[in-house]
């Protein structure tokens, strides 16, 4: 009895099994249609990386940022599993090593696109056995072309004697293996690119040589000895760490790119000074006057230079985002050997593709398999693939000739080999394509928000503060989806008048103060500049700055440029609040704040529809005792405080130059990593000035003790 039932559910199993393959069996194209479709679809994705992914520093769109991210995150998983279907599939294909070699291309994301944010580079171990994976796929299903074996197929008398079709098969075999090793090899690039950002090593060695400079420094300034931050004199920053320095590439006079490749290798230089404060390192310069000197009386030395100073901290923050999310840092060190790697991939895959036309591919192997020969759309397919793959790789090659590093590179080797004339050449055409800049290093816009007009959706986040019972999926949609801020273009002018004032201030920030004292009037508005936090005193600031913008509109008060510098410096502090919170020193103690002010302005102004009935009713507000003022109730008194001021021209002055001083006075920061972070989602102006202050020795304020901070304060 016993024999006959497992005998009978033997028999059952099997029937289960035959059902399950008679699907394959039946219709055994639509697994080789479905494979197609997912190699089709994991190379659309590479593209998009791409693209996307180059277009990230410069743009918030939510399109570029999730749709890269998408393509990021989905691109492994597809690969994973078609690798996966083709090998565990009885139904098989002559073109699927193709495929496989295509999906193992793919598996290693582009250049361009090695982290997604900065998390992403402590995943190398997780890379790296990913790409071992990947290999292993691609290698099995390689076993399809070798009807001989491995060793026989690659024996120079087979290749010799054998018949026309098995020679050509063991050519085209050839090629997809030495292909499959180039990617192999190719990939560890990114995993190498990534461990390197885990390192400390690099930085350190910039820190002992900052070190060493700062000792002898502190013996220069002992001794009769002249020093020039305007023409470099005397300053040595690392360009390649010690091998070659800034005054050595202040030589480079090749026609007029001479002057941009000595401020890009100044970028460079500042980049990997600023790199320090990511790791944590003691920046051993910041205590220095002649650190000062160089932003103060070098970069800033004239109102002609201002425009200047923030292109060359928008250039090295380029080399910030460059290290930390592309590999073209790692591809600079080793340019030559990869740029041959991707010269040799292209010819195999040319080669590969030649042999895909004529159905040239053809497979044997001793389990038994369902083998469905190549239709003409499967060529057509697989040619479009290859295509679209040596598209990628030349895509790829162009990004990175367009890149900065590059331009590094070949300066240095001119400046280390002056005397050849050839690579005179190729810096005066590095120095005439920059010129053409594809991409930029950031939006070039400032965000924009008010909270008067946005009383509903201001500071969304900290909604669950005051209402705890609010729908959970409403929270999340507004989180993940938050409503698009406006932005607008920092102009030229504005940069200009902001570096203005950080020069007049000589290093010693205030919160503020500076302005009202200069225009005498400090004594009428010092309570306004007292606050539990900054960040309230800054609402404070930017009501009253949006309820008297309202008032002189009213009145038809011409608009001045003052007035337009600080309206725009007030809703970008606002935008900052809202948008970039992390980036602002104490944001969290002011939250309990933010969110009860915010209550008070939704329970007062919230249910008006109209702009004008909101400003009406805060015209109508009532003044209270100074003790029992709430941060709106102290930004509606300071507007109308501002009202009545006569001169309307002093209350734009005062605010412009208040609103300067205080965009300078919150830059400084200890939240690298953040500042890091914004850099691939489109970049802030704020990053710009936490640069600026960086090399100026001013790294942080002591915002609690004192009101303003000492210049060269490390």
């Amino acid at each position: 009895m016993d024999h006959q039932g497992g005998g009978q559910q033997e028999s059952v199993n099997m029937t289960k099994a035959l059902d399950a393959l008679s699907p394959w069996v039946r219709n055994p194209r639509r697994i080789i249609v479905q494979i197609e479709a997912f190699v089709v679809a994991a190379v659309m994705l590479l593209l998009l990386q791409l693209i996307l992914g180059s277009f990230r520093p410069q743009s918030r769109s939510a399109f570029i940022q999730v749709g890269s991210w998408m393509a990021y995150k989905l691109s492994f998983p597809v690969v994973t599993y078609t690798l996966g279907m083709m090998q565990s599939s009885p139904v098989k294909n002559a073109l699927y090593p193709v495929w496989a070699v295509s999906l193992f291309l793919v598996a290693g994301s582009t250049t361009a696109v090695k982290a997604f944010d900065l998390d992403d580079n402590k995943q190398w171990k997780l890379y790296l056995f990913e790409l071992f994976q990947y290999a292993l796929y691609s290698g099995l299903t390689l076993g399809l072309l070798f009807p001989y074996g491995f060793k026989e197929s690659f024996n120079l008398k087979n290749l010799m004697f054998q018949e026309h079709h098995h020679q050509t098969g063991n050519k085209v075999t050839f090629a997809i293996v030495i292909l499959n090793l180039l990617v192999f090899f190719t990939h560890i690039t990114k995993v190498i690119s990534c461990r390197f950002v885990c390192k400390t090593n690099p930085s350190r060695a910039v820190t002992e040589f900052m070190k060493n400079q700062a000792t002898r420094c502190d013996y220069m300034n002992s001794q009769p000895f002249e020093r020039d931050p305007v023409s470099m004199k005397g300053y040595n920053y690392p360009v390649r760490c010690q091998s070659v320095i800034l005054r050595q590439a202040s030589g480079v006079n090749t026609a007029d790119s001479g002057a941009q490749l000595k401020d890009l290798c100044l970028s460079y230089a500042l980049f990997k000074l600023l790199r320090q404060r990511y790791f944590g390192m003691v920046c051993a310069e910041a205590s220095l006057p002649e650190t000062h000197d160089f932003v103060f009386k070098g970069l800033l030395s004239a109102e002609d230079r201002y425009e200047i100073a923030f292109k060359i901290v928008e250039v090295e923050l380029g080399f910030l985002h460059d290290y930390f999310f592309t590999t073209y840092y790692v591809i600079r060190k080793q340019q030559i050997p990869l740029f041959v790697m991707m010269l040799v991939r292209i010819i195999l895959i040319l080669f590969v593709g030649a042999y895909v036309l004529p159905d040239s591919l053809s497979i044997e192997t001793p389990s038994a398999a369902i083998e469905v020969h190549p239709k003409a759309a499967d060529t057509i397919i697989t040619l479009l693939v290859l295509c679209m793959i040596v598209f990628v790789e030349l895509l790829q090659a162009a990004c990175y000739m367009a890149s900065d590093c590059l331009k590094v590179s070949l300066t240095c080797k001119y400046v280390r080999n002056a005397h050849l004339g050839g690579i005179k050449f190729f810096v005066s055409l590095v120095g005439f394509y920059s010129r053409f800049s594809i991409f930029r290093y950031w939006t070039g816009k400032i965000g924009q928000c008010s909270v008067i007009s946005e009383c509903q959706s201001f500071a969304s986040n900290l909604q669950y503060v005051l209402k705890p019972r609010k729908n959970p999926f409403e929270l999340a949609y507004e989180l993940t989806f938050p409503k698009k801020k406006a932005s607008v273009n920092l102009t030229s002018k504005l940069k200009i008048a902001i570096a203005r004032n950080l020069k007049a201030s000589n290093g010693y920030l205030t919160n503020g103060e500076a302005s009202p004292k200069k225009n005498n009037v400090l004594e009428q508005f010092s309570w306004a500049l007292r606050g539990p936090t900054e960040i309230e005193v800054i609402l404070v600031w930017h009501m009253a700055t949006d309820y008297y913008i309202r008032t002189s509109q009213e009145e038809k008060e011409a608009a001045t440029c003052h007035q337009e510098f600080a309206v725009t410096l007030s809703r970008y502090c606002a935008y900052l609040i809202d948008y970039a919170p992390e980036l602002l020193h104490g944001y969290v103690d002011a939250e309990l704040g933010i969110a009860r002010m915010m209550k008070e302005v939704s329970e007062t102004i919230g249910s008006l529809s109209s702009i004008d009935a909101k400003y009406k009713a805060m015209h109508d507000l009532e003044e209270r005792e100074e003790e029992d003022d709430t941060v709106f109730r102290k930004g509606v008194k300071l507007g109308k405080q501002l009202e009545r001021m006569d001169n309307s021209n002093l209350r734009w002055k005062l605010m412009a130059e208040l609103w300067a001083e205080k965009i300078i006075y919150i830059a400084p920061s200890d939240n690298v990593k953040k500042h890091m972070e914004f850099l691939a989602k489109g970049g802030e102006f704020l990053t710009h000035l936490w640069a600026l202050l960086s090399h100026a020795g001013i790294l942080k304020i002591d915002r609690d003790n004192s009101l303003a901070t000492m210049p060269g304060q490390p």
